[in-house]
């Protein structure tokens, strides 16, 4: 069974879509180790195939199995307090093959 990359990108276009005017600071977790932070439109992550582009869609390059999880992410406001938390579990089954290049 083929899990193209747009197809995921898709799914978390629809889950983790969020509004980035209102959000000043967002952690993003994958089962609980912390893999991107975003403050201020500046991210650091500990992979780079994770990115979260200015249109608040969060993409994984180089997709594998190992990359299934509960993803957690969290928005806070500009006083840091906590503005919302959403979950996605993400299983990926059988192999995963590459695509073409994506437009955005």
């Amino acid at each position: 069974m083929k899990f193209p990359l747009v197809g995921l990108i898709k799914v978390y276009q629809n889950l983790f879509q969020i509004q980035m005017k209102r959000v000043h600071l967002y952690d993003l977790s994958k089962n609980s180790s912390k893999i991107l932070t975003v403050r201020n439109n500046t991210f650091s992550s500990n992979k780079h195939r994770y990115l979260f582009p200015s249109n608040g869609t969060f993409r994984i390059n180089n997709l594998s199995r190992s990359d299934s999880g509960n993803y957690t992410l969290q928005t806070f406001d500009s006083d840091g307090r906590s503005s919302g938390e959403r979950t996605l579990q993400l299983f990926i089954q059988g192999k995963c093959f590459p695509v073409g290049k994506l437009s955005h």
